[in-house]
């Protein structure tokens, strides 16, 4: 098609499908929504399997939890490295943390992100109890006690739950302050960190490896619950 002048119109590219800013600001929202639906669904079905005492689960947490205390048993300097880990989700440690995290956020006056982590953190403080007292699960029995069991019940790890909701609300908070390849690295990081704490309560033979999972899966639903029910639209 040519204009007057014989000038000739330049193309243009019309993309239907490309998202408009708005909804570009609504995919975290999306994507929590999706963790909460599929992390509620995993974690009822995995509670259904420990109290019902299925089998399979049964054997293969005794067997990993006795493979990983005897390998660990026999190495001084890994036992020390766990143990430094477990602290990173430990009580005194989550709460440290995230006492400077309010800190931050309430000299910035930034209350919704201050609404939003109190409403994260009633999972380690409430929801990770009561579920313990329902399941009533004792902690491990195995052949190479590395550490001294709590007197707490196993059902689900409060390391698991505290981490997973403490870390991942920071990692949350960070999402419009950090450019995209350093909120991967971020993502990553806070990833590993809990993966590591989870992984250092079975090696100690303190928890069961579905205890750690039943740690993490409340964790993430109550986190994405509490981002979708505090933090803003866009």
């Amino acid at each position: 098609m040519a204009f007057a002048g014989g000038r000739s119109a330049d193309p243009v590219t019309v993309l239907p499908c490309a998202p408009s800013p708005a909804q570009l600001a609504d995919r975290p929202r999306h994507t929590a929504a999706v963790v909460a639906v599929l992390a509620g669904i995993a974690f009822s079905a995995l509670m259904t399997a420990v109290w019902l005492g299925w089998p399979p689960l049964i054997i293969l947490d005794q067997r990993v939890a006795e493979w990983l205390t005897s390998g660990v048993s026999s190495h001084p300097g890994q036992l020390t490295t766990l143990r430094v880990i477990t602290t990173l989700g430990s009580t005194t440690m989550l709460a440290s943390v995230m006492t400077i995290t309010a800190i931050v956020i309430v000299a910035r006056r930034w209350w919704r992100a201050a609404a939003f982590l109190a409403v994260a953190e009633l999972a380690p403080l409430l929801v990770g109890p009561v579920l313990k007292l329902l399941m009533d699960r004792a902690r491990p029995v195995v052949a190479h006690v590395l550490v001294a069991p709590p007197a707490t019940l196993s059902f689900p790890s409060g390391h698991a739950l505290g981490s997973t909701v403490s870390y991942g609300a920071i990692l949350w908070l960070c999402l419009p302050l950090l450019p995209q390849r350093r909120l991967e690295v971020a993502a990553s990081t806070v990833a590993a960190l809990v993966a590591l704490v989870g992984f250092s309560r079975v090696a100690l033979g303190v928890h069961y490896v579905s205890d750690v999972a039943g740690g993490w899966l409340p964790g993430l639903a109550w986190l994405a619950m509490s981002a979708l029910l505090v933090t803003r639209r866009r």
